[in-house]
């Protein structure tokens, strides 16, 4: 199941309180890959953007990414021309906040998604001592990366502060757990926001996705 402000035929604008912080929120997160936190797919001059908040620790991320992810990422970006932007958060404790800035100094080497896939593939119970310094360094000596610059790159870039903004970030927008999911869009003139959280299928989205580009279509 899944939650979201959004409901048959129709669709709610957050608070103003919500929409104050969201606006701030799409300030910060303006941009391509040059944002500090996220990773984009696709168009950044996008009129729709879904953006996946994903802790390397939860299991029901690591499930959608098998499942789900690389389909809507074809399904937003090639079918689309929509932007999908993945931002690391630590909802789930200090080891997610390791694990997400080691995701975001592969994505200075450009593998993001091939290290991505390793953090999720590497999971056990959370906080159990997986996600350390050096069993990171492991995954990503494995792929080929370069694993003295990325720890240089998470000193140097504070990739630690960065996710632990991230999380903040999540948590003022109402997100209680991962993984859950922003969908951003303009409709008469104004910027409009949608929350879902937990696990969303591929049809789900889709059929959402046709209610928001039919809204668009017809103002």
């Amino acid at each position: 199941m899944f939650r979201s402000n959004i409901g048959p035929g129709r669709i709610r604008l957050f608070s103003v309180i919500a929409a104050v912080t969201l606006s701030l929120f799409i300030i910060s997160c303006q941009g391509t890959v040059s944002v500090p936190g996220s990773v984009d797919f696709g168009n950044a001059d996008s009129p729709v953007r879904i953006e996946l908040f994903t802790d390397y620790q939860c299991p029901v991320c690591t499930r959608f990414h098998d499942e789900v992810e690389s389909a809507l990422i074809r399904e937003l970006v090639d079918n689309r021309g929509f932007l999908f932007r993945v931002t690391p958060v630590a909802l789930l404790g200090e080891e997610s906040a390791l694990a997400g800035a080691y995701a975001l100094a592969a994505r200075d080497q450009g593998r993001f998604e091939e290290y991505a896939a390793l953090l999720y593939g590497a999971q056990t119970e959370i906080n159990s001592g997986n996600y350390t310094e050096e069993n990171l360094r492991q995954l990503a000596s494995g792929i080929g990366l370069d694993t003295a610059r990325m720890e240089s790159a998470v000193e140097r870039n504070g990739y630690l502060e960065v996710i632990a903004g991230n999380t903040a970030i999540a948590r003022n927008l109402g997100i209680s757990g991962p993984p859950s999911f922003a969908i951003v869009y303009t409709l008469d003139e104004q910027r409009r926001y949608e929350l879902i959280q937990g696990f969303v299928s591929l049809p789900v989205f889709i059929d959402y996705l046709d209610q928001v580009e039919t809204l668009i279509r017809d103002q």
